[in-house]
C-alpha cells in the first residue's frame, strides 16, 4: 500500500448535505471531519489495518451519525464519496470506494458471484431474443 506519511491533512472543503440549516450543517461537518481524521489517526497507529477495516469503521460511524441526523443524507453517495476522497488524498491514491482500491482482487463474495455467473447455464440467443420481443398479454374481463 502506498502510504502518505505526511502529518498534514487535506480536509474536505465541503460535505454535500441535504440540511439547509447552517448551524446543523456546521455541526454535522465537524462530526464528519472528526470521524475521518480519527479513523486516519487510528490507521496510522495500527499498521496491520487494511483499507477494508478502516472502511467498516468509518461506515459504522457514518451510520450512527445518519441515525442522529436522518435529514442530512449522510449515507447518500456524495458524502460517502467525499470520505473516500479524503482517504485517497491522505493515504493511498488507489482508494476508489469504501473497501476497494484500484488493482485489488475482488472480495470473496464477488468472486463467488462471478464464478456462479460464469458456471450458470446459458440461455440460447434465439430463446433470449424471443423472450424480449414478446410482451406479456393482459387479460381482459367481459
Amino acid at each position: 500500500m502506498q502510504r502518505n506519511q505526511s502529518t498534514s491533512l487535506t480536509l474536505p472543503e465541503r460535505w454535500p448535505l441535504h440540511t439547509q440549516d447552517p448551524v446543523r450543517s456546521a455541526q454535522i461537518r465537524v462530526l464528519l471531519n472528526t470521524i475521518v481524521t480519527d479513523a486516519l489517526a487510528f490507521w496510522r497507529r495500527a499498521p496491520g489495518r487494511t483499507w477494508g477495516d478502516i472502511s467498516r469503521l468509518v461506515l459504522r460511524q457514518m451510520v450512527t451519525l445518519d441515525r442522529l441526523y436522518p435529514e442530512a443524507g449522510i449515507l447518500d453517495s456524495p458524502p460517502k464519496r467525499v470520505a473516500v476522497q479524503f482517504f485517497a488524498a491522505n493515504v493511498d491514491t488507489r482508494i476508489s470506494s469504501f473497501g476497494r482500491r484500484e488493482g485489488d482482487p475482488p472480495t470473496p463474495a464477488v468472486a463467488r458471484l462471478i464464478n456462479a455467473l460464469r458456471d450458470a447455464p446459458r440461455i440460447p440467443p434465439a430463446i433470449s431474443q424471443a423472450r424480449s420481443t414478446h410482451a406479456p398479454q393482459e387479460a381482459h374481463g367481459a
